[in-house]
Protein backbone atom coordinates (compact mmCIF):
# COMPACT_ATOMS: atom_id res chain seq x y z
CA UNK A 1 0.00 0.00 0.00
CA UNK A 2 0.82 3.45 -0.51
CA UNK A 3 0.51 6.80 1.76
CA UNK A 4 0.88 9.87 0.63
CA UNK A 5 1.43 12.55 3.68
CA UNK A 6 -0.18 15.96 1.85
CA UNK A 7 2.38 18.34 3.60
CA UNK A 8 1.15 21.85 4.05
CA UNK A 9 3.61 22.44 7.40
CA UNK A 10 6.34 21.30 8.95
CA UNK A 11 3.92 18.39 10.52
CA UNK A 12 5.07 16.41 7.49
CA UNK A 13 7.67 14.92 9.89
CA UNK A 14 5.31 14.21 12.75
CA UNK A 15 3.11 11.97 10.64
CA UNK A 16 5.55 10.69 8.28
CA UNK A 17 7.13 9.12 11.77
CA UNK A 18 3.73 7.71 12.99
CA UNK A 19 2.89 6.40 9.23
CA UNK A 20 6.50 4.55 9.65
CA UNK A 21 5.63 3.15 13.11
CA UNK A 22 2.38 1.81 11.94
CA UNK A 23 4.62 -0.33 9.50
CA UNK A 24 2.11 -1.02 7.12
CA UNK A 25 2.60 1.06 3.85
CA UNK A 26 5.04 -0.09 1.31
CA UNK A 27 5.47 3.01 0.10
CA UNK A 28 5.29 6.49 1.93
CA UNK A 29 5.70 9.67 -0.02
CA UNK A 30 6.10 13.51 0.76
CA UNK A 31 3.83 15.96 -1.16
CA UNK A 32 3.79 19.30 -1.36
CA UNK A 33 0.91 21.87 -2.12
CA UNK A 34 2.38 22.78 -5.42
CA UNK A 35 3.26 20.20 -6.86
CA UNK A 36 -0.02 18.71 -6.08
CA UNK A 37 -1.56 21.77 -8.50
CA UNK A 38 0.67 20.31 -11.38
CA UNK A 39 -0.30 16.90 -10.90
CA UNK A 40 -4.35 17.10 -10.22
CA UNK A 41 -5.63 14.73 -12.61
CA UNK A 42 -2.20 11.95 -11.70
CA UNK A 43 -3.68 12.34 -8.08
CA UNK A 44 -6.76 11.56 -8.78
CA UNK A 45 -6.31 8.35 -10.79
CA UNK A 46 -3.75 7.02 -8.18
CA UNK A 47 -6.51 7.33 -5.43
CA UNK A 48 -9.18 5.33 -7.27
CA UNK A 49 -7.57 2.36 -5.89
CA UNK A 50 -8.23 1.41 -2.31
CA UNK A 51 -4.81 0.59 -2.27
CA UNK A 52 -3.66 3.96 -2.01
CA UNK A 53 -4.40 6.36 0.55
CA UNK A 54 -3.76 9.62 1.12
CA UNK A 55 -3.52 12.11 4.80
CA UNK A 56 -3.09 15.69 5.61
CA UNK A 57 0.12 17.01 7.24
CA UNK A 58 -1.42 20.17 8.87
CA UNK A 59 -1.39 22.00 12.40
CA UNK A 60 -3.74 24.76 11.54
CA UNK A 61 -7.46 23.36 10.99
CA UNK A 62 -8.70 25.82 8.63
CA UNK A 63 -5.88 24.36 6.36
CA UNK A 64 -6.99 20.73 7.01
CA UNK A 65 -10.67 21.64 6.04
CA UNK A 66 -9.80 23.36 2.97
CA UNK A 67 -7.40 20.47 1.82
CA UNK A 68 -10.07 17.66 2.68
CA UNK A 69 -12.69 19.21 0.67
CA UNK A 70 -10.60 19.13 -2.06
CA UNK A 71 -9.39 15.63 -1.97
CA UNK A 72 -13.06 14.60 -1.31
CA UNK A 73 -13.72 16.29 -4.39
CA UNK A 74 -10.83 14.28 -6.26
CA UNK A 75 -12.17 11.36 -4.51
CA UNK A 76 -9.22 10.57 -2.75
CA UNK A 77 -8.79 7.41 -0.30
CA UNK A 78 -8.37 8.80 3.39
CA UNK A 79 -6.16 6.71 5.65
CA UNK A 80 -6.42 7.04 9.20
CA UNK A 81 -3.07 6.89 11.62
CA UNK A 82 -3.03 5.96 14.67
CA UNK A 83 0.84 5.05 16.46
CA UNK A 84 0.79 1.27 17.89
CA UNK A 85 2.11 3.09 21.28
CA UNK A 86 -1.08 4.40 22.77
CA UNK A 87 -3.93 3.50 24.14
CA UNK A 88 -7.05 4.04 23.00
CA UNK A 89 -10.35 2.18 24.14
CA UNK A 90 -12.10 -0.53 21.58
CA UNK A 91 -15.43 1.11 22.05
CA UNK A 92 -13.75 4.96 20.46
CA UNK A 93 -14.88 5.64 17.23
CA UNK A 94 -12.30 7.07 15.09
CA UNK A 95 -13.60 8.55 11.60
CA UNK A 96 -11.02 8.96 8.46
CA UNK A 97 -8.03 10.87 8.35
CA UNK A 98 -7.08 11.10 11.83
CA UNK A 99 -4.04 11.55 12.85
CA UNK A 100 -2.94 10.32 16.28
CA UNK A 101 0.24 10.54 17.78
CA UNK A 102 2.76 8.63 19.76
CA UNK A 103 1.17 7.96 24.07
CA UNK A 104 -1.83 9.12 23.28
CA UNK A 105 -5.01 7.77 25.35
CA UNK A 106 -8.43 7.80 24.37
CA UNK A 107 -10.89 6.37 27.06
CA UNK A 108 -14.34 4.81 26.52
CA UNK A 109 -16.96 6.04 24.15
CA UNK A 110 -15.30 8.63 22.84
CA UNK A 111 -15.73 9.77 19.03
CA UNK A 112 -13.09 11.46 16.68
CA UNK A 113 -14.35 13.05 14.00
CA UNK A 114 -13.16 13.13 10.26
CA UNK A 115 -9.59 14.67 9.65
CA UNK A 116 -8.86 14.90 13.52
CA UNK A 117 -5.21 15.39 14.33
CA UNK A 118 -3.89 14.55 18.04
CA UNK A 119 -0.82 15.00 19.12
CA UNK A 120 1.56 13.00 20.99
CA UNK A 121 0.95 12.45 25.44
CA UNK A 122 -2.50 14.09 24.70
CA UNK A 123 -4.99 12.86 26.87
CA UNK A 124 -8.76 12.55 25.73
CA UNK A 125 -11.00 11.16 28.59
CA UNK A 126 -14.33 9.19 28.53
CA UNK A 127 -17.52 10.20 25.86
CA UNK A 128 -15.42 13.30 24.87
CA UNK A 129 -16.14 14.31 21.48
CA UNK A 130 -13.30 16.57 19.19
CA UNK A 131 -15.69 17.59 15.62
CA UNK A 132 -13.77 17.41 12.37
CA UNK A 133 -10.69 19.11 11.55
CA UNK A 134 -9.51 20.32 14.94
CA UNK A 135 -6.31 19.77 16.56
CA UNK A 136 -5.51 18.66 19.64
CA UNK A 137 -1.72 19.56 20.72
CA UNK A 138 0.68 18.09 23.02
CA UNK A 139 0.29 17.00 25.89
CA UNK A 140 -3.46 18.41 26.19
CA UNK A 141 -5.40 16.60 28.86
CA UNK A 142 -9.73 16.77 28.27
CA UNK A 143 -11.72 15.47 30.81
CA UNK A 144 -14.60 13.42 30.78
CA UNK A 145 -17.90 14.47 28.82
CA UNK A 146 -15.81 17.42 26.60
CA UNK A 147 -17.46 18.66 23.30
CA UNK A 148 -14.74 20.35 21.07
CA UNK A 149 -16.61 22.08 18.07
CA UNK A 150 -15.09 21.62 14.48
CA UNK A 151 -12.26 23.59 13.00
CA UNK A 152 -10.75 24.21 16.77
CA UNK A 153 -7.10 24.36 17.78
CA UNK A 154 -6.22 23.22 21.56
CA UNK A 155 -2.95 24.08 21.89
CA UNK A 156 0.08 22.21 24.02
CA UNK A 157 -0.41 22.15 27.82
CA UNK A 158 -4.12 22.83 28.03
CA UNK A 159 -6.36 21.51 30.50
CA UNK A 160 -10.47 21.12 30.08
CA UNK A 161 -12.72 20.34 32.95
CA UNK A 162 -15.34 17.92 32.61
CA UNK A 163 -18.50 18.57 30.76
CA UNK A 164 -16.98 21.60 28.21
CA UNK A 165 -18.18 22.62 25.11
CA UNK A 166 -15.47 24.32 23.25
CA UNK A 167 -17.43 25.86 20.16
CA UNK A 168 -16.53 25.94 16.49
CA UNK A 169 -13.27 27.62 15.09
CA UNK A 170 -12.13 28.35 18.37
CA UNK A 171 -8.67 28.25 20.10
CA UNK A 172 -7.38 27.58 23.33
CA UNK A 173 -3.96 28.69 24.40
CA UNK A 174 -0.93 26.73 24.91
CA UNK A 175 -1.23 26.20 29.01
CA UNK A 176 -4.71 27.24 29.42
CA UNK A 177 -6.56 25.73 31.93
CA UNK A 178 -10.71 26.11 30.67
CA UNK A 179 -13.14 25.56 33.67
CA UNK A 180 -16.19 26.88 31.49
CA UNK A 181 -17.87 26.70 27.89
CA UNK A 182 -16.31 28.83 25.26
CA UNK A 183 -18.41 30.45 22.44
CA UNK A 184 -17.68 29.80 18.59
CA UNK A 185 -14.88 31.69 17.56
CA UNK A 186 -13.33 32.66 20.43
CA UNK A 187 -9.85 32.31 21.67
CA UNK A 188 -9.13 31.57 25.45
CA UNK A 189 -5.76 31.72 27.83
CA UNK A 190 -4.54 31.48 30.92
CA UNK A 191 -5.74 29.99 33.96
CA UNK A 192 -8.21 30.30 34.45
CA UNK A 193 -9.15 30.98 30.80
CA UNK A 194 -10.34 33.86 29.38
CA UNK A 195 -11.21 35.46 26.21
CA UNK A 196 -8.63 36.83 24.63
CA UNK A 197 -9.79 38.32 21.62
CA UNK A 198 -12.33 37.58 18.66
CA UNK A 199 -11.14 35.46 15.86
CA UNK A 200 -11.80 34.39 12.49
CA UNK A 201 -11.04 31.03 11.09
Amino acid sequence: MKLSIIALDGSWQFVKRIAEATKQWEDIEIVNKSNLAIVDSIFYDNFKSCDNKVVIAAFDPKVRQTEYEIQKQNHAEFATLIHPNNYIDKSTVINEGCIIGNGVIVYPDSVLSANVLIAEYASVSHDVVVTEHSVIETKVTIAGGCKIGANSHIKANAVLKEQITIGDRCVVEAGSAVVSDVADELTVAGNPARIKRNITI
